[in-house]
């Protein structure tokens, strides 16, 4: 991160960076990732397309990653059950 965009951002309130739009891409294939996603934060809904690059609130965003980590957490640990057999 640029030390421009450093300051930008200590300057910004919570509210102000949380509600920053920023870009997210979610992956579209014809079986598992096929539908929109639904992101809900304190009780607003999102409804994110897949397949294109659209503007999203941070807050959103943050919401989408914290969920691939859990996903691909709880992946690793089925393979690493499934090996015990």
């Amino acid at each position: 991160m640029s030390a421009k965009k450093k300051d930008i951002n200590k300057n910004m309130s919570n509210d102000e960076f949380y509600n920053e739009l920023v870009p997210v891409y979610l992956v579209k294939d014809n079986d598992r990732y096929k539908d929109d996603v639904l992101v809900t934060v304190n009780g607003y809904n999102y409804q994110i397309q897949r397949g294109k690059q659209v503007m999203v609130p941070r807050k959103v965003a943050l919401v989408l990653e914290d969920s691939a980590k859990q996903e691909s957490y709880a992946q690793s640990m089925i393979d690493r059950f499934s090996k015990r057999d």
